[in-house]
């Protein structure tokens, strides 16, 4: 049986259990982990290691490319209500808070922004990919990973 070769791209938080995500008897699976799941096309250094975890999915003909978020993310949380702990952190999140300026980000719930965040990284992680590999035959997706049910939704 050919094993799957899927690209994830998910938050440093460790209650995402990929163990329970994926059987690992059927799937290759490569992680690229960071606070909050982020990604942008355009911030080339501030990406850097997600860009070279990408291009070794590449290059190893992975086929599906799936950003995981998952509920409670501190990360997100941070960059919603502007309350960062760190310079750093304030500098990695706030990124994702300039991309969605045009929301009130008063009236987004976390749950929401979770969603939003997923759905645009994996846009992101898509507007990446094709500028160097034809993409019509990859597969990308976005998921919530629920941490107090272990339950992984995808999104539509």
């Amino acid at each position: 049986m050919k094993r799957e070769k899927i690209f994830c791209l998910t938050c440093c938080d460790n209650r995402i259990v990929l163990s329970k995500i994926f059987d690992e008897s059927k799937h290759d699976v490569f992680f690229v982990r960071n606070p909050g799941n982020i990604f942008l096309d355009n911030d080339a250094d501030l990406f850097s290691h997600a860009r070279a975890g990408i291009d070794v999915a590449i290059s190893l003909n992975f086929e599906k490319f799936y950003v995981i978020g998952h509920t409670e993310c501190r990360a997100l949380n941070a960059a919603l209500n502007k309350d960062y702990p760190t310079k750093s952190i304030q500098d990695f999140v706030s990124c994702k808070s300039r991309e969605v300026d045009d929301f009130d980000m008063s009236s987004v719930s976390l749950s929401d922004f979770e969603k939003i965040n997923a759905k645009k990284s994996t846009d992101e992680l898509r507007k990446y990919i094709a500028k160097t590999k034809n993409i019509e035959s990859l597969e990308f997706k976005s998921f919530v990973f629920d941490v107090s049910s272990n339950d992984l939704i995808e999104l539509q």
